[in-house]
């Protein structure tokens, strides 16, 4: 018979004795206020048809009720060498669970994965060895979750009610809503790594907690399908507790998770889980699915990509699919991709305005910018690329053939103006004519529409598959998790579509400059700025303003030299006598209107660092993307300016500013003298050797 072990006197079984090439596991029962289910817990804990050790550990919570005690006792002579019970002071659920963990690993330091099991619920025979054949042998996978089988309140036909949370795990379903139930079976690898319950969280959410703790550590999750969980639903529980309690217990697993729920890691997760794009190669048995155009691709078959289909039309609630969907021959989608500098801002502004079918043809222009739903380019008949969002898509693979008629043969026509830069800067000092990347080739507009088409064929009159009216899926709706983790505030607005960079926020720099001032000595600054750039960012994000026409060729970019360079933003200034204001009594113009700051700052809030040069636009919207971390420096020298009336307004414009900012860059001591003067705190004026040594760690 077993001995109830003390907590202070664990024992390790020795490693020689335990049972080579079949691992034991253990199962966590945290014992508090059910000794009248607890026995059946017990008992389907410990007769699992598994060929390997099992260790069932009670951990009795402080229980007031004797029956805890002496159940687990009465059933310790039944499973000699398999059930422990010890009694400890109450922690609640989650310091139970550690408890449990800790006591299971000092008893046997071999064993290899530990399931947590409460004490009202209950395992079929089979369970912990579906759950082992789940979790598989990748380190990355930390736990293995069931689909939740209900008994008790249940409202399933002759008690069969099963609940499906995510058919495939899912990270970025995992920051909406807890897609794993508490009842899993965890690799010790996690506890290994301090990936432990939070033992403050005891209002409940306590699991959610867990798993986004083990997220943060590099591991995710896998589903054990048909694993023979059981869960019993009672009218109240600890459940129905925290969710009187939501909006409190949210707000802190958010301020404990922040950078799981940072707009950067946000994107990363859309871009592998949930891509926005998918481009279909007309002439190559390829699509490239992505949100973010400049971050690798996943590239996929038709055929697998069919599967995808099929999956997202049998229940659009379990399976991400992308909004939109592209057909493009294979040498549009290479020349579109030599065009970097203005990929992101094509498919962001795809996403914020594509609307059911339509055709895109690119030409060349002076900025880029796209024309929406032009007459002029319905007489050509030519296109790059097609493109078709996914209700419009579903809608027809739905429909017969004259909706598709009516549908397709209605198309909006759409201009991209993409301008082609300079390659190599040798071309801009020597005075040659400069090199441009390839122009586009359009084909006829029916070779883009059958790439649709025939993928639309291969699924008409899809006819959903039979299922069991009690099995249902209960997660968090695919198409409802980008807008409950995507929006971007800027003041009443809200937008879905942010400008996406699925890369490290902090490998990225932001240098923002009126475009005249690049005509001028603000280029050598530009690109001192790029050369520093290329060992210290992964990507630099230009951002010019500008009066009236801007020439991008003109201001002698080298794109080819520069291959950092991922995006080129252009703002054009407009004059709006209101948007003059007054401050410490002297009048500044504000170059940006409401719906323009909120654009801008879209772009800027994803870099890690901001540089502006002189009187720049951006300065305005930089407060915005300050919120998402986005450090301000403003860099003023003289030869910046035509004259000293520019200098002192470009100053006393910084002082309006000035809070938003990391710090003001000059060597220039009638300038510092100025700023500090007018009440700049002197730790935040620096020079450029501080600042190349703070922004590049480098001196100048």
């Amino acid at each position: 018979m077993n001995t109830v072990i003390p907590k202070q006197n664990y024992v390790s079984i020795p490693v020689e004795d335990a049972n080579i090439g079949k691992r034991p596991m253990g199962v966590v029962i945290p014992g508090f206020g059910h000794p009248k289910f607890l026995a059946e817990a017990i008992i389907s804990a410990c007769t699992q048809e598994i060929d390997c050790p099992v260790y069932v550990v009670v951990v009795d919570d402080g229980c007031k009720f004797p029956e805890t005690g002496k159940t687990v006792r009465d059933l310790m002579s039944v499973y000699p060498d398999t059930l422990y019970y010890f009694r400890q002071k109450n922690t609640r659920l989650p310091g139970a669970r550690n408890a449990g963990v800790r006591f299971l690993l000092n008893l046997d330091e071999t064993i290899e994965s530990i399931y947590f099991l409460d004490a009202d619920n209950r395992l079929a025979p089979y369970s912990l060895s579906s759950f082992r054949n789940a979790l598989g042998d990748d380190p990355s996978v930390g736990w293995a979750y069931p689909d939740i089988g209900f008994f008790g309140l249940s409202w399933g036909v002759h008690g069969y009610d099963v609940r499906e949370t995510a058919p495939d795990y899912s990270i970025f379903k995992h920051l909406v809503a807890n897609i794993s139930e508490a009842g899993s079976l965890v690799r010790t690898s996690m506890f290994e790594k301090g990936v432990y319950f939070d033992e403050d969280m005891r209002s409940g959410f306590e699991d959610w907690d867990f798993w986004l703790t083990a997220i943060s550590a590099g591991f995710k999750g896998v589903r054990a399908n048909f694993s023979g969980f059981l869960y019993r639903r009672r009218p109240e529980s600890m459940l129905a507790e925290a969710r009187r309690e939501a909006d409190a217990l949210l707000g802190r697993i958010k301020n404990k998770h922040s950078k799981l729920f940072s707009s950067s890691y946000i994107a990363e997760r859309e871009h592998i889980e949930a891509p926005a794009f998918a481009v279909i190669m007309t002439d190559k048995d390829e699509v490239c699915l992505f949100s973010d155009p400049l971050a690798p691709a996943r590239t996929v078959s038709y055929a697998q990509f069919d599967s995808m289909v099929t999956n997202w039309l049998v229940n659009a609630k379990e399976y991400f699919f992308p909004q939109f969907v592209l057909a493009m021959s294979e040498a549009a989608w290479n020349t579109l991709q030599a065009h970097q500098y203005i990929l992101r801002s094509l498919f962001w502004r795809i996403r914020s305005n594509a609307d059911g079918f339509e055709y895109y043809r690119i030409a060349d222009g002076l900025y880029f910018d796209i024309s929406f739903g032009l007459s002029s380019v319905d007489v050509q008949r030519e296109a790059d690329f097609a493109c078709i969002s996914a209700s419009v898509l579903r809608s027809l693979m739905m429909a017969d053939i004259e909706t598709e008629r009516k549908v397709i043969g209605k198309p909006r026509r759409n201009l991209v103006s993409i301008p082609q830069l300079v390659v190599n800067l040798d071309d801009v000092r020597n005075g040659e004519a400069p090199e441009y990347p390839a122009n586009f080739v359009s084909v006829k507009e029916k070779e883009l529409r059958n790439g649709i088409l025939d993928l639309v064929a291969r699924h008409r009159g899809f006819e959903k598959p039979l299922g069991h009216a009690d099995r249902r899926f209960a997660g968090p709706a695919a198409p409802a998790v980008r807008k409950q983790l995507m929006p971007i505030k800027f003041g009443e607005d809200i937008s879905y579509q942010p400008y996406l960079c699925a890369s490290v926020q902090s490998k990225r720099l932001f240098i923002a400059v009126h475009a005249n001032s690049l005509l001028k000595d603000q280029y050598k600054a530009l690109l001192k700025l790029l050369d520093k750039s290329s060992d210290n960012f992964d990507e630099v994000m230009v951002g010019l303003d500008h009066e009236e026409t801007i020439d991008l060729k003109a201001c002698n970019i080298p794109i080819g030299d520069y291959p950092q360079i991922t995006d080129i933003y252009t703002h054009r200034i407009t004059n709006v006598a209101e948007e003059y204001r007054a401050y410490l009594e002297r009048k500044i113009k504000l170059y940006f209107q409401h719906g323009d700051i909120y654009e801008s700052s879209l772009v800027m809030r994803n870099a890690g660092a901001v540089i502006m040069l002189g009187d720049t636009a951006f300065l305005e919207v930089h407060g915005e993307a300050r919120k998402n971390g986005a450090v301000g420096y403003l860099w003023l020298e003289p030869e910046f300016f035509e004259n000293d009336e520019a200098l002192l307004y470009a100053l006393h414009k910084a002082l309006a500013f000035e809070h938003a900012l990391q710090a003001i860059i000059s060597d220039d001591h009638d300038i510092k003298a100025r700023l500090s003067a007018y009440g700049v705190p002197s730790d935040k004026i620096i020079t450029t050797h501080d600042m190349f040594l703070d922004v590049f760690a480098a001196d100048a």
